[in-house]
């Protein structure tokens, strides 16, 4: 089966075996992290051991979090507190309520823009750094404190089909 965690790693992997990696200037070095989210790989989650969405997490937070009322109104149909027929009755009647009063693409947002106030929630962004942030700004402050430039590419699958 394939599973976006070995995608990853091929690509990765046959980066570094095609000898891709030699193309590189002389004056630029490559660090290739295979995964800084151990739980979420291990699990194919996007969210740390703590339900932290890992890439909500990269905030300032010695700042206010960022707001989303839109999922505050609807946290407790987006992840109701049982999950009884009854409460997935009304949890659906309340998301396609708002779905009708607003559209499709906002009730989206809601979900995915993240949110920092229900922990077992979706999309949680965290109220400290995780240990994922922490162990990935460490490396960073190690390995590329000198550096004068720096180039990221983040490889994960994001919103939309697979692949």
């Amino acid at each position: 089966m394939r599973t976006p965690a070995r995608n990853f790693l091929r690509c990765q992997v046959a980066w570094l075996a095609d000898g891709l990696v030699r193309e590189l200037p002389r004056d630029t070095s490559a660090l290739v992290i295979h995964s800084i989210n151990p739980h979420g790989f291990a699990w194919l989650r996007r969210v740390t051991e703590d339900n932290v969405d890992l890439n909500r997490n990269f905030v300032d937070h010695a700042q206010p979090y960022p707001e989303n009322p839109a999922y505050s109104e609807l946290a407790t149909a987006i992840c109701p507190p049982s999950w009884t027929d009854a409460a997935r009755r009304e949890a659906r009647a309340r998301l396609d309520a708002y779905v009708a009063k607003h559209d499709a693409k906002a009730l989206q947002s809601a979900f995915s823009r993240g949110q920092y106030h229900h922990p077992d929630g979706l999309f949680f962004g965290g109220n400290a750094p995780t240990w994922s942030n922490r162990t990935l700004t460490r490396i960073f402050k190690t390995m590329l404190g000198r550096a004068k430039h720096i180039g990221v590419i983040d490889f994960h699958t994001g919103l939309g089909p697979y692949g």
